[in-house]
């Protein structure tokens, strides 16, 4: 994990908790199990939060708090990654239009710009691959609340504008009427 660039305690807490007998683990149970002092195990979790990597739930009975890896966690990772990549592919168009695309420096800047631009868009599955995620999301929401919830209400939980609710909720028809379609040819073809 570290070799793929998660931080080096941050990649201890993760394995951890991937490996651990429970679904959650308190900060107690990281400092004691990584014997590190509660800071390292804190950073960590704070860095593993703010990715999506993990999450805190808090225990019913005690004053604490329990870490829960997230059931996507290596989508999450693999997300992180492809932003990333479209971040380092951004800042290098910056860098084009700063120095001029035909200066030695826009050159270069320009084929990094491309080439992290290509890799973004391959490991997001293409440029629509954010809007078949947001189908994902609602389907997840909808499954989560076990019930269809209005739009408008969604759009609020999800802090997202009602289109973007909308547009995902198109895709997801798509999507389901597309598999239903597969389904009823393999069955015909039987």
């Amino acid at each position: 994990m570290v070799d793929g660039g998660l931080p080096r305690m941050a990649a201890r807490v993760l394995a951890r908790l991937y490996t651990a007998e429970s679904r959650s683990l308190t900060a107690a149970e990281l400092v004691s199990a990584l014997r590190v002092s509660p800071a390292s195990v804190s950073k960590a979790i704070g860095y593993l939060e703010q990715v999506g990597m993990l999450h805190r739930e808090p225990d019913p009975r005690r004053r604490l708090q329990h870490y829960v890896m997230a059931d996507d966690v290596w989508q999450k990772a693999w997300q992180i990654s492809s932003s990333t990549n479209a971040n380092w592919a951004e800042t290098a168009a910056e860098g084009v239009e700063l120095f001029g695309a035909e200066s030695p420096a826009g050159r270069r800047l320009s084929l990094m710009a491309d080439f992290f631009r290509q890799l973004a868009d391959d490991m997001s599955g293409g440029p629509g691959f954010a809007v078949l995620d947001d189908a994902l999301t609602i389907l997840a929401a909808y499954r989560e609340a076990g019930r269809v919830v209005e739009v408008d209400r969604l759009a609020a939980v999800l802090d997202w504008p009602v289109d973007r609710v909308k547009t995902a909720l198109e895709i997801a028809a798509a999507a389901r009427l597309s598999a239903e379609q597969r389904a009823a040819l393999a069955a015909a073809e039987e």
